[in-house]
């Protein structure tokens, strides 16, 4: 049986196998759209982005729309198409990896984000995750910042 959370008229769950193309297009748009200085002809090149085993997408309307990625402490990706934003389906979708990290051992969720993003580092603020460094980007140099959050022992609801 497959674990399925709905926001709405979306539904959160495990990504499948055969998904790994659209999950990448998903991403490699946002990217484009959020960074377009770091990639002035378009979106990342492939084989830049993280392989999506075991990552969480948000589906709406057959489409994903979402997806994010949590392992060994980490949240390693939260990613929201323009349309899914501002309607709680970020803050479910993090609230599932943070469940994911917790149910796996973890007592703090880590990520990082890109200092430039502002609505992005706005939105993990809001939900608890202070600022614990910021250094420069290995490829392009532009500030990043980590943030952790100490994970409760109880899941969020």
């Amino acid at each position: 049986m497959r674990r399925t959370d709905f926001v709405g008229k979306a539904a959160i769950r495990k990504a499948h196998p055969d998904e790994a193309s659209a999950i990448d297009a998903l991403v490699r748009a946002v990217i484009a759209e959020t960074y377009p200085e770091l990639f002035p002809a378009g979106a990342p090149p492939r084989g830049e982005l993280t392989r999506w085993c075991g990552a969480l997408v948000l589906v709406r309307e057959n489409t994903i729309a979402g997806v994010g990625l949590a392992k060994r402490g980490w949240i390693h990706d939260l990613w929201l198409r323009r349309d899914a934003r501002g309607q709680g389906h970020g803050t479910r979708l993090l609230a599932r990896l943070e469940d994911s990290l917790r149910q796996g051992g973890a007592d703090t969720a880590r990520l990082r984000a890109n200092a430039s993003n502002t609505r992005a580092t706005a939105f993990y603020v809001r939900r608890g995750y202070t600022a614990i460094r910021t250094y420069p980007h290995e490829r392009h140099g532009k500030p990043m910042v980590d943030y952790a959050k100490p994970l409760d022992a109880a899941l969020d609801s």
